[in-house]
């Protein structure tokens, strides 16, 4: 139990995603056993910042740990789903490459994906792109 309470105190969200990390939190908190209020009150201190100011911003606020936990979880989704769609995939702020065991990150191919096939971007087998077009326009012209 107070294991649990020293944790819930200095658990932040940092790059966890949001229901990982609301599920996280109300298992501490029912470990710890902490009143109602005061978990709302280390829930709001701890998950990612712009996430509380969402929830004050669009007054959704909550001082049921449920209902509080679940307008966290509403509004963080929102976000991620918007940081993927904008940054093309990752929910996560990474500014290095992620390590391979094994690997080293001095001399790793930026060009990993055109590697795996034997390509590189601009190269491949010559096409006679007349013949294709041809063919294109026959099918739709007389039809």
């Amino acid at each position: 139990r107070d294991w649990a309470r020293q944790q819930i105190r200095s658990f932040k969200q940092g790059n966890l995603r949001t229901d990982n990390y609301i599920t996280r939190f109300l298992a501490l908190s029912i470990q710890g056993g902490l009143g109602n209020e005061h978990a709302v009150e280390l829930l709001e201190r701890n998950v990612n910042p712009r996430i509380a100011e969402q929830i004050y911003l669009q007054d959704t606020r909550s001082d049921d740990l449920a209902l509080a936990a679940e307008e966290v979880r509403r509004v963080g989704r929102a976000m991620e789903l918007y940081a993927m769609h904008q940054g093309g995939g990752s929910t996560k702020q990474t500014t290095t490459p992620q390590r391979r065991p094994g690997s080293s990150n001095q001399y790793q191919n930026h060009s990993r994906g055109f590697k795996l096939f034997g390509l590189q971007p601009g190269q491949g087998a010559p096409m006679d792109i007349g013949a294709v077009q041809g063919g294109q326009m026959r099918r739709f012209k007389g039809s």
